[in-house]
């Protein structure tokens, strides 16, 4: 990134600082919400000291928080998406961004 807040930074270290930031924002939400609701059950299937009925309610719940957490950092990764590609649009609109191709 730029040493100096006011210079401007090329394309490739916006992308490259932008992909660094998701990738830890990701790495941090899955550390702390989707590893702990992963499902802890055993499955075996009703061999279990519960007896079969009261261990399929077991893993059922398990899956549902585990699914009810995963959809949550889902909704949050693709609102940040969002957000993301709304400033971007932005910058191209209001600045003199010039798109290079290769």
């Amino acid at each position: 990134m730029a040493s100096d807040p006011t210079e401007l930074l090329d394309g490739d270290q916006l992308y490259s600082g932008v992909k660094e930031l998701i990738a830890q924002h990701l790495d941090t939400l899955a550390e702390q919400k989707v590893v702990p609701a992963f499902p802890r059950s055993s499955g075996t299937h009703g061999a279990g000291k519960m007896g079969g009925g009261a261990e399929a309610i077991e893993r059922a719940l398990e899956g549902d928080m585990f699914l009810k957490a995963l959809k949550g950092v889902w909704e949050d990764h693709t609102g940040s998406m969002h957000k993301i590609t709304a400033v971007v649009r932005y910058m191209v609109r209001t600045t003199k961004c010039q798109v290079l191709t290769v």
